[in-house]
């Protein structure tokens, strides 16, 4: 050969290949086309459907555990099986063998679109199907709120409305007697007010774990919740000190406890800047007495202490007290004795304990202190009786007579 001839076989050889694979495919194709070769085609995870199971529940009360499929293989010409919609394809399952909970070998049917196909294989040759019987149960809804309130803020736990309380569930026994209760699933974080809505839930068994894939149907997809967010705040207990304003000012007490927690609509919260325990009358008391308190906190406050009772110690500051005899007893509205009757005191004197500053108390003695016995409501027999008197202190302001409720005389009817 010339050396020109090679040349142009080195330089066209690779277009020589390419057009030798291009007539290849080409013939394939034609082939193909005109002989319709049969292929196999491998379909995996049927579902099948089980007829009867509808009369298994009502008759039975069973229900399937767990979930099935299966895998086919299947053969046609080429054209079919590219045709092949795995929708079209049908298994079925016949559950009138089953009797009663347990474990059955289940046959099943593969219904093709045509006879266009042939069933080459199925696996499994039998479906291995679990029965179990179905149970009925109500377990109650519950809300978590941790980390719901924002520091200074507090959940109302009492007034947490969910509708509804309880849910039913229907399902495989061994999955219903697992259910201890529902928890409503809330996302929300550093509340500082309350909220309201709509809300999905989760199961929990007596140990508070969690439970999933159970096969359980409940009669509600979510829960309609109500979350009321209160303020709080720490405050201080205090005493409505009853009596002349003059002696409030020197009478000083302390609390055990001294302050508690409350919680309230913010509003209520932000006005209140103390907690009145109770009241004491200025006359009731001496110094070093200690009373203790119920606590009753006012509407729209809560206390979050859990403090039912406080104990308050009492103390003059400033006050003094001075004990005064005093002779001058009087019985007054002696009209209502029955006629004929006659009284007269059987005490002839009295100490009195009065209550002022050391420079009112130089004041105070025995010509004007009195004690009056008043017999407007009181009706009276024969016979010695004690009365109540009331203790005047005369002509001298800002005066207080100690536990007024104490002083009694004794008094004789004939």
């Amino acid at each position: 050969m010339s050396n020109k001839y090679m040349e142009w076989l080195k330089k066209y050889d690779v277009f020589s290949k390419i057009l030798a694979v291009l007539i290849a495919v080409v013939l394939w194709l034609y082939v193909a086309g005109v002989n319709d070769f049969e292929e196999n085609f491998k379909i995996k995870n049927i579902v099948p459907s089980f007829s009867g199971i509808e009369e298994l529940a009502t008759s039975k009360n069973l229900m399937i555990v767990g979930e099935y499929d299966v895998d086919i293989e299947v053969s046609g010409s080429r054209n079919d099986i590219l045709r092949l919609n795995e929708s079209d394809i049908r298994v079925e399952a016949d559950l009138s063998m089953v009797s009663g909970a347990g474990t059955y070998e289940i046959p099943y049917t593969v219904s093709l679109p045509s006879s266009s196909y042939t069933l080459r294989n199925k696996i499994p040759q039998k479906l291995t199907v679990k029965f179990d019987e179905e149970d009925v149960n109500l377990v109650p809804v519950k809300v978590n709120t941790d980390g719901l309130a924002a520091d200074g803020y507090v959940v109302d736990k009492a007034n947490i409305v969910i509708s509804p309380k309880e849910l039913k569930l229907v399902g495989l026994q061994e999955d219903v007697d697992r259910v201890a209760y529902a928890e409503v699933v809330l996302l929300q974080k550093e509340l500082k007010a309350g909220f309201s809505g709509d809300f999905s839930y989760s199961f929990f068994d007596t140990e508070g774990k969690e439970l999933k894939n159970l096969s359980v149907q409940t009669d509600y997809e979510t829960l309609n919740v109500s979350i009321p967010v209160l303020k709080t705040k720490e405050v201080p207990l205090s005493i409505d000190i009853q009596g002349s304003d003059a002696f409030k000012k020197y009478i000083n007490y302390t609390f055990e406890p001294s302050t508690i927690k409350i919680a309230g609509e913010e509003d209520i919260i932000e006005q209140t800047t103390t907690i009145v325990a109770g009241a004491v009358k200025i006359s009731d008391i001496s110094s070093g007495m200690t009373k203790s308190f119920s606590l009753t906190l006012p509407d729209g406050i809560s206390n979050l202490s859990g403090e039912m009772t406080a104990s308050a110690t009492l103390e003059f500051d400033g006050l003094s007290k001075k004990t005064v005899q005093t002779t001058l007893i009087e019985v007054v509205n002696t009209y209502t004795l029955p006629s004929g009757y006659k009284i007269r005191p059987v005490t002839t004197s009295i100490n009195v304990d009065i209550l002022g500053t050391e420079e009112t108390l130089k004041k105070v003695n025995s010509e004007n202190v009195r004690a009056v016995a008043d017999l407007q409501s009181t009706v009276l027999s024969r016979g010695t009786h004690p009365i109540n008197v009331a203790i005047v202190v005369d002509g001298i302001e800002n005066t207080a007579v100690s536990n007024p409720e104490d002083y009694i005389i004794y008094v004789e009817v004939s």
